[in-house]
């Protein structure tokens, strides 16, 4: 993640464990932020095998998920220095086993703050917000039409922002995945329902059991004043769509030349 003049990244030092790393693109001014108050002794993101910590930029500083002294993983801030980096404690609302679990939160900068999928103190994936404070953390709570166990609940969230808007794939109350916009409010996060020609099976427009995740996930990709993505059509086959927000403008792109992604 660059920041100002530097980069932040996630390394492996010679004991074998994962921490914060900075580079000024040089040798002698790449090294590990140790020392870190609060961190895992294991290293900020664990072994080997650990999860990515989805770095983001956000007004001079970089929001990450990271192994706190608990090995939790939490929410992190920092600007590149040891003593600036620490984890956002205390926020309200969140689980006190950990904000986040080995999903990915997919951080997304939106009006000035950050979007996020984070587990609440009930164990359920929600869509949450920070402005890199404890007291500007919070989830979205009140969201109609939305999964009960939150809508997020086993997905490997994927966000982009649209149209003043973010998209999103997201679960419905009949445990769907499906396509989701908000604007950063409750009012304002609903799901496009009644996409024509959209997968109608057990596991909505993004197929998979979502008890557990997506295979992967669409891929919500902004293209001129579109987003294309990978869904499942009524055949139950994964093909590419496109969307402008609304549901009268997502659909499939059919008829592709020698196109064939085949049956989920």
């Amino acid at each position: 993640m660059k920041s100002n003049s530097f980069v932040i990244f996630s390394g492996t030092d010679t004991a074998g464990d994962r921490g914060l790393w900075v580079s000024n693109g040089t040798a002698a001014g790449t090294y590990e932020l140790t020392g870190i108050a609060g961190a895992y002794a294991g290293g900020l993101f664990g072994g080997p095998t650990a999860f990515a910590p989805d770095f983001t930029s956000l007004k001079g500083e970089v929001v990450f998920s990271g192994l706190d002294a608990n090995g939790d993983i939490g929410l992190w801030v920092t600007n590149g220095t040891a003593a600036s980096t620490h984890e956002l404690t205390g926020i309200n609302g969140a689980n006190p086993s950990g904000l986040f679990s080995g999903y990915f939160p997919a951080f997304t900068v939106f009006n000035g703050e950050v979007l996020f999928s984070g587990i609440d103190a009930a164990g359920n994936y929600g869509l949450w917000v920070t402005n890199g404070t404890v007291a500007g953390t919070y989830e979205i709570t009140g969201i109609g039409g939305a999964s009960p166990g939150g809508l997020f609940r086993g997905l490997n969230a994927d966000m982009v922002v649209f149209n003043n808007e973010v998209l999103f794939a997201g679960i419905d109350a009949a445990n769907q995945t499906g396509l989701w916009v908000t604007n950063g409010t409750a009012a304002g996060t609903y799901e496009l329902n009644g996409i024509s020609n959209a997968f109608a099976g057990s596991g909505g427009l993004f197929g998979g059991p979502p008890t557990t995740h997506v295979a992967s996930p669409p891929d919500l990709t902004v293209f001129k004043n579109e987003v294309l993505f990978d869904g499942l059509d009524a055949a139950g086959n994964n093909g590419l769509w496109v969307t402008n927000g609304t549901v009268a403008g997502t659909y499939e792109l059919t008829g592709i030349n020698e196109f064939g992604w085949g049956t989920s």
